[in-house]
């Protein structure tokens, strides 16, 4: 569905015009079709054509004023503008984060902040329009109220410093809130649409919890760079995604290193294309290697995640490092909502033989004896990190080449894996703060569970198939994961 279009309009006087220069580049970063900057005969020819400059008014330096000619603004756009049914006024001193298309979806008539927090008038800052009969009334009976409190000079007495314009909308919004809502108002979130704060401490926590889309950067402070820098990382942070990461290297070899085994990894690679299109989260497929493989094996590689994500700029919140001989289901929940920001990672529901003696020996030749909490050991096929983790990326690369020959030589000497248990011990000997989710986000050694079957019963009980450890007689990954992906996504054959 297309998002709605709209025009966004402000007022801006020449003595705001540093506030003009702050704040436009954050409405032009959104959607709006038109930037209507009613001003009192100043312009900028340099600025975007998007950008409409219509002198509305004399030079006043009287602050109650200059706001109170929003609605003169408002009148002339309507009067003006007939081709599109929904605006909104801003005051300048408002910075947009992210597109707010959304307001328009819900609201019909008008929409309006701060109804939500009774204790403050409703704000004349940010008014959003649907153009209909019902809020073109609405704003001519805010004209008439405003006008009769301009004449009678009697705004300020219930609420001091605030202007005629605000006065007024607040006095005749609740008059219908509490009245027969003829104007069907949309109330809005205020920490969302309209967040502001007296004390930029307070104001900074706000803005990262609410993860706010329209800041009022009331009272100048656009003009504390300080606070104006640190405002600018946070929206940075909520532009950030959800990162998939995974490894389809052709390691041009034989064995484990064969072309071969990339063949079914088209699979797994378009289902995980499909979740992140549908969870908003973006792909990121490494196909080359960061060093020769005889240097360093390729699952040890993907421990440069960090340096990669950066190398290719791409901005991230949370990253899944999965394995490519797996298939998500397209149903499987959003897992990135439930790690409450740890390490996270799936026990290894497989061979605890295996793990057993990949733990005694990895303990006697690599870590001085010391063993590890076996119900603890996570699969590395399914592991999520974040920023916090970065350090203990580095670290990891770090003890592998302190301990290269030793870790190579125990590898092709007791077949006990490559970097899945050397990354256990790390993740416990550093008091790593992990969370375990449960098997079905990452469902190993399904041959052994009776659940990878003609019937591909783990499809009815789980998220996350990885098809790891399948004998040769039962068949191939290539096979299981196309009959698996055919059975959940239809054929993969025309999109090859």
């Amino acid at each position: 569905m297309d998002k709605p279009q709209y025009d966004i309009l402000g007022f801006c006087s020449e003595n705001y015009k540093d506030c003009f220069d702050f704040s436009i580049k954050s409405w032009l970063s959104t959607n709006a079709r038109k930037i209507y900057i009613y001003t009192d005969g100043w312009t900028d020819d340099t600025q975007d054509d998007r950008i409409k400059f219509i002198d509305i008014t004399e030079k006043d330096s009287n602050w109650i004023n200059n706001v109170g000619k929003k609605l003169d603004c408002i009148i002339d756009y309507w009067d003006r503008e007939d081709s599109i049914d929904n605006f909104c006024f801003l005051d300048v001193d408002n910075y947009i984060t992210s597109d707010i298309s959304e307001i328009f979806e819900i609201n019909k008539t008008i929409a309006l902040t701060r109804i939500d927090l009774p204790h403050k008038t409703v704000s004349a800052g940010n008014v959003f329009f649907n153009k209909n009969k019902i809020s073109k009334k609405f704003l001519f009976d805010w004209k008439k109220l405003q006008d009769k409190h301009k004449i009678e000079k009697s705004w300020d007495k219930n609420h001091w410093g605030v202007a005629y314009d605000q006065t007024s909308l607040h006095e005749l919004t609740w008059a219908d809130i509490k009245g027969n809502n003829e104007y069907k108002i949309t109330s809005l979130d205020s920490k969302i649409y309209n967040c502001e704060h007296n004390s930029n401490h307070f104001w900074v926590e706000k803005i990262k919890e609410s993860k706010s889309k329209i800041l009022h950067f009331k009272a100048k402070k656009w003009q504390d760079e300080k606070l104006v820098q640190e405002i600018k990382k946070i929206i940075e942070n909520f532009k950030s995604k959800n990162v998939v990461f995974m490894m389809d290297v052709d390691l041009d070899g034989e064995g484990r290193y064969s072309s071969e085994r990339r063949l079914p990894y088209k699979y797994s690679i378009d289902s995980w294309k499909k979740w992140c299109d549908k969870n908003d989260c973006d792909l990121f497929v490494l196909n080359d290697l960061i060093v020769d493989k005889e240097e360093m094996s390729v699952c040890w590689q993907r421990y440069y995640l960090f340096e990669i994500l950066d190398a290719n700029d791409i901005n991230y919140d949370q990253i899944l490092m999965v394995d490519s001989d797996t298939i998500v289901h397209p149903n499987c929940p959003n897992f990135f909502d439930i790690t409450e920001h740890k390490y996270v990672g799936v026990h290894n529901e497989g061979s605890y033989d295996w793990i057993l003696r990949s733990i005694e020996n990895y303990s006697k030749y690599i870590f001085n004896n010391k063993s590890i909490d076996w119900w603890k050991y996570i699969n590395g096929g399914f592991q999520i990190v974040n920023k916090k983790h970065k350090e203990f990326f580095q670290d990891i690369i770090s003890f592998y080449y302190s301990n290269k020959d030793n870790l190579i030589k125990l590898q092709n000497t007791f077949h006990t894996g490559t970097d899945q248990t050397p990354i256990n011990f790390l993740l416990q000997n550093k008091n790593i703060e992990l969370k375990i989710l449960p098997y079905e986000f990452n469902m190993c050694d399904m041959m052994r569970k009776e659940i990878l079957n003609n019937e591909l019963t783990m499809t009815k009980i789980g998220w996350v198939y990885h098809y790891n450890c399948i004998p040769k007689e039962f068949g191939s990954p290539l096979g299981w994961m196309k009959k698996t992906y055919d059975h959940l996504y239809g054929s993969l054959t025309n999109k090859t």
